[in-house]
């Protein structure tokens, strides 16, 4: 049986358990969300670390461009930091650190604008068998990746 509009006892609106059951599905829908949104950040997080990585890698190779090496060494640490900029406009300022006792050289500023540091990358030189001013430059990197580049050497 209907009940008037204006009666006291009228349907109108919802009841507290409804409320409720609504409000615990919005919850379980938002935790859900944020939990994504977390999952999300620690991605990019790590995705931004890698291409950091890669780019520390590759402007390393770039100055062992510039500041070849001297032949023989087993390997070179270099520090710089990471171009916030065009990387083809210049070199990153920076210095090469030789293992042993050898003098290390510098890299000069290339107008490359820079904002965060790079760790000390150490790259690993392979001479060629055979050629006195040749060697390969290899910079190991996450998940087996080598970056290796054909090098002269001083």
């Amino acid at each position: 049986m209907k009940r008037p509009a204006g009666s006291p006892h009228s349907s109108r609106g919802f009841t507290l358990m409804e409320v409720f059951v609504a409000s615990a599905v919005l919850s379980i829908g938002v935790a859900a969300l944020s939990s994504i949104y977390v999952n999300f950040n620690n991605q990019r997080r790590l995705e931004i670390q890698a291409v950091d990585a890669y780019i520390c890698s590759v402007s390393a190779m770039e100055q062992l461009l510039q500041t070849p090496p001297l032949c023989g060494l087993p390997s070179v640490k270099i520090s710089g930091r990471v171009p916030s900029g065009n990387v083809s406009s210049g070199g990153v300022p920076s210095g090469i650190v030789s293992s042993g006792d050898v003098p290390s050289g510098n890299v000069s500023s290339g107008g490359v604008p820079t904002n965060r540091p790079c760790t000390e990358t150490t790259v690993l030189l392979s001479p060629i068998p055979g050629v006195s001013r040749l060697t390969i430059a290899a910079i190991p990197m996450a998940h087996d990746v080598t970056l290796r580049r054909l090098l002269t050497c001083k």
